[in-house]
C-alpha cells in the first residue's frame, strides 16, 4: 500500500529555502495559529526528565512521529516540482526502509542547498518505507538515523544525478543493525542531457542539429558560449527549447576563464534559459531564424564573481546572398 503527501510548505520538520532556478514558484506562508499540543507536550517531557530516564530519544515525541505499518510504503514530496517545468531531467528519490523484524524509530534529514529541506522521525515497522521525492534540482546532504542505537548514513545527491531515467537512493537498516545504501536508475538513453566539469582555460563544446557545422561557426550556425572571467567556480545549468521541445537540459561546473560552446546548426526559432545554480540568477535569450544567416553569430554569456550573468549577441555584418541574388551582386555590394 502506497501513500503520497506533499511537502512543498513549511510544517513540522520542514524549511523552504529561497528557491533559485531550480524552482520558480513561491511557497505558502505557514500557519501561526497553534492548538496547545506543544505545551502539552513540553509538560509531559518536563515530567519524564524528573521521574524517569527514557531509553530513547525524547526531543520528538510520538505523536509527533509518523508511524508506517508494516509492508507499507509512505510517499512524500519535497520541493515545488519544478523539474516537471522545463528541462529533461526528473526528480531523484530518497527511500528508507526497516528490514529488520523489529519497530524502529528513524530521523530522516534532508538538506538542499538552495531549496526546500525536511527533517523528520518515523517509526518503522518491520519492512515499512518512507520514500522521498526530491522535485527540485539541487545539492541535497541526506543523513539516516536509527535512535536506538545512533547508526547513522549520510550522503550527498548532486545535480548530475538528476537525469531523464528514473533514479532512486535506497537506505536500508538490516538485521545486523547497520545502514547499506545504493543507488539504482532505469537505463533509458538521455542524449539531450549533458553534464560536464569545465577545467580551467579550456573549452567544452557540442553540437546540437544534423551535420557539421563550418570552423568559423557561419552557414546558417549559431554559436551559445557560456564565460566564466572570474576567479570562482560556477555551477550553470543551461536548457535549450525549440517551440515546445527541450533539446538540452545541460549542467556545466566551469572553473576560472573556462567556456562552454554550444553550435546550434538548424535554422529557428529558439528559447535558452541559463542559470547559474548557487545563485538561482537566470538569464533567457530568444533565438529566431534571423540569427541564421551566412555570418558568424555567437550569443556570450558571462558570470561574474558575483554570480550574475551578462549576456550579448554578435554577428559580422557579411551581406549574404539570398534567393534572388547573384553572387555578383554580392560582390558589387559595399
Amino acid at each position: 500500500m502506497r501513500r503520497r503527501t506533499f511537502l512543498t510548505t513549511v510544517g513540522v520538520g520542514i524549511t523552504t529555502a529561497a528557491a533559485g532556478c531550480s524552482s520558480q514558484a513561491q511557497s505558502n506562508e505557514p500557519s501561526t495559529e497553534t492548538d496547545g499540543s506543544t505545551d502539552d507536550a513540553d509538560e509531559r517531557s518536563t515530567k519524564l526528565g524528573t521521574d524517569e530516564s527514557p531509553a530513547e530519544d525524547t526531543t520528538t515525541t510520538d505523536h509527533e512521529r509518523s508511524r508506517i505499518e508494516r509492508g507499507e510504503t509512505t510517499e512524500q514530496v519535497l520541493g515545488n516540482d519544478s523539474l516537471t517545468e522545463k528541462g529533461l531531467r526528473r526528480p531523484h528519490h530518497v527511500a528508507v526502509t526497516n528490514q529488520t523484524e523489529e519497530e524502529r524509530t528513524i530521523s530522516l534529514s534532508i538538506q538542499g542547498a538552495e531549496t526546500a529541506s525536511l527533517d523528520e522521525q518515523y517509526i518503522l515497522e518491520p519492512n515499512a518505507t518512507v520514500s522521498v521525492s526530491l522535485t527540485d534540482l539541487d545539492t541535497y546532504t541526506v543523513r539516516a538515523t536509527a535512535l536506538h542505537s545512533e547508526v547513522t548514513e549520510s550522503m550527498s545527491i548532486e545535480p548530475s544525478q538528476f537525469t531523464c531515467n528514473v533514479t532512486r537512493t535506497s537506505i536500508n537498516l538490516t538485521a545486523a543493525g547497520a545502514f547499506e545504501s545504493v543507488t539504482t536508475s532505469t537505463r533509458m538513453a538521455c542524449p539531450g542531457v549533458s553534464t560536464e566539469d569545465i577545467a580551467a582555460d579550456s573549452t567544452v563544446s557540442k553540437t546540437l542539429g544534423d551535420g557539421e557545422p563550418p570552423a568559423d561557426g557561419g552557414d546558417n550556425a549559431h554559436n551559445i558560449v557560456i564565460t566564466n572571467p572570474s576567479s570562482e567556480t560556477w555551477t550553470v545549468r543551461v536548457i535549450l527549447q525549440s517551440e515546445t521541445t527541450s533539446q538540452l537540459d545541460g549542467i556545466y561546473t566551469i572553473e576560472p576563464a573556462g567556456k562552454s560552446r554550444l553550435t546550434l546548426t538548424e535554422s529557428g526559432t529558439y528559447d535558452i534559459d541559463v542559470c547559474v545554480l548557487e545563485t538561482g540568477v537566470t538569464e533567457t535569450i530568444n533565438l529566431t531564424a534571423e540569427n541564421f544567416d551566412c555570418n558568424v553569430s555567437t550569443t556570450q554569456v558571462g558570470v561574474d564573481s558575483e554570480g550574475t550573468l551578462d549576456s550579448t549577441t554578435l554577428s559580422t555584418l557579411m551581406a549574404c546572398v539570398g534567393d534572388n541574388e547573384t553572387d555578383s551582386a554580392n560582390n558589387s555590394s559595399t
